[in-house]
């Protein structure tokens, strides 16, 4: 990122200087994103691709701070239909608000320490342009509001640049729906009452926060998939992998209303003092302590709940922890009804199978699993797949899944890993 431009920068300094005298100047410090979502609001609604009733945009430029020429601005697609990504380093507009002309100047800093700032300088123009806070207020929480980033499901992953700590795309919600999920009842009504809580959040303003615990397999990011599916443009989901900067992703967060965070494996990205290794959990401890009158909902998953820290599972940094179990066995046919088309395959699950499944405990996602090899030998060569068939392959399934490791020579894999 260039250092800006002397020239430009000393111009910028002495005219804020004098205008803050009169009073017709405002000016906000802003973060990086919402840095880049006042660009392209700001660009959307010059080009025409956003209405803003409030405002018209009477001259967009872009500015990069290499050369200081001003320009059309560059801009990139974001994947959205109305929001581009605008390259310039600052972007300098016209403001036409209740009849009265400003200009703002939405521009990155570096400090002589070599961090960035992000600012956004709003001017009064003409002789009756008293409102400059009002219209940059106005700007940036529009630009919130309506960025590419609202009501999407962000992936948010770490990276070695210290001042861009986590890097954040926007992916694709997959999954079934809840009613398509075997879990016990009482599950299945708690998380439905995340997914109203979070749809009807504008009337109940109450966010809530959810710890799921089981073995793997027996759901839980199908649950939280689940969650995200039927949540669909009505809220924006945050997906943590690996070991983010939790400060910054709980600042993005923050921005929208509601937010869903999503941490899988809280146990690996916290940690717990018992193990030594617990770089990120004061962060997430005072993080969560100030969710209480937030917009933020949280969904955490772990393999075996012993394994957060104490104080961060305590009553009142998430309401509920729930424990999610083996898929019972009386389960294992409707499963197998529910997930495979093939009335062939279906017929092979006869007593002896399904008394087979309940001997191995076995759980949901493995049934998936054993169901998923079966239909792609039947593809293949329909002949082989006899209930025979079905039970060499449950038993070389489970062998690969379920081996129980050697507590000295060998680590733990599978669904017995916890």
């Amino acid at each position: 990122m260039p250092r800006t431009n002397g020239r430009y920068a000393g111009l910028l300094k002495a005219a804020k200087s004098k205008i803050k005298q009169d009073g017709v100047a405002w000016e906000n410090i802003i973060s990086r994103y919402e840095y880049n979502f006042l660009k392209s609001y700001l660009y959307a609604v010059h080009i025409g691709k956003f209405h803003d009733e409030k405002l018209t945009i009477l001259r967009c430029l872009g500015i990069n701070l290499q050369s200081y020429h001003p320009n059309v601005p560059r801009v990139f697609d974001s994947g959205s239909e109305t929001f581009y990504i605008v390259e310039d380093e600052v972007l300098n507009v016209n403001i036409l608000w209740e009849n009265e002309l400003y200009e703002m100047v939405v521009s990155i800093q570096q400090t002589e320490r070599g961090y960035y700032t992000y600012c956004a300088f709003c001017l009064g123009v003409s002789v009756n342009a008293r409102k400059p806070k009002d219209v940059l207020e106005h700007c940036v929480s529009q630009a919130i509001r309506n960025s590419y980033y609202k009501n999407n499901f962000l992936r948010v992953i770490p990276t070695e640049d210290y001042e861009r700590s986590i890097s954040i795309s926007i992916g694709k919600i997959e999954g079934k729906n809840l009613s398509e999920i075997f879990l016990p009842k009482e599950n299945t009504e708690s998380l439905q009452m995340f997914i109203d809580a979070v749809k009807n959040f504008d009337t109940i303003k109450k966010p809530l926060r959810y710890l799921l615990s089981g073995k793997p397999g027996t759901g839980k990011t199908e649950s939280v998939r689940a969650i995200m599916k039927e949540c669909n443009n009505y809220a924006t989901f945050l997906f943590v992998e690996g070991n983010c900067n939790l400060l910054e992703v709980f600042r993005v967060a923050s921005l929208f209303s509601p937010a869903v965070l999503c941490l899988d494996d809280i146990d690996l990205i916290c940690g717990n003092r018992e193990d030594g290794l617990y770089k990120n959990l004061g962060s997430f401890l005072n993080l969560m302590d100030g969710l209480q009158n937030s917009n933020l909902f949280v969904l955490a998953t772990t393999n075996d709940k012993r394994l957060v820290d104490v104080a961060a599972s305590r009553p009142g940094r998430f309401d509920t922890i729930m424990d999610i179990e083996i898929l019972e066995s009386s389960l294992y046919l409707d499963l197998v009804q529910k997930r495979c088309a093939n009335e062939k395959i279906i017929q092979l699950f006869t007593e002896s199978v399904i008394q087979e499944l309940r001997a191995k405990k076995v759980s949901g996602a493995f049934v998936v699993n054993l169901l998923k090899h079966l239909e792609i030998k039947h593809s293949l060569s329909q002949e082989k797949v006899d209930e025979e068939y079905v039970f060499e392959t449950l038993e070389r399934l489970h062998k690969g899944f379920y081996k129980r490791a050697s507590p000295v020579t060998e680590p733990a894999f599978g669904f017995e890993a916890n």
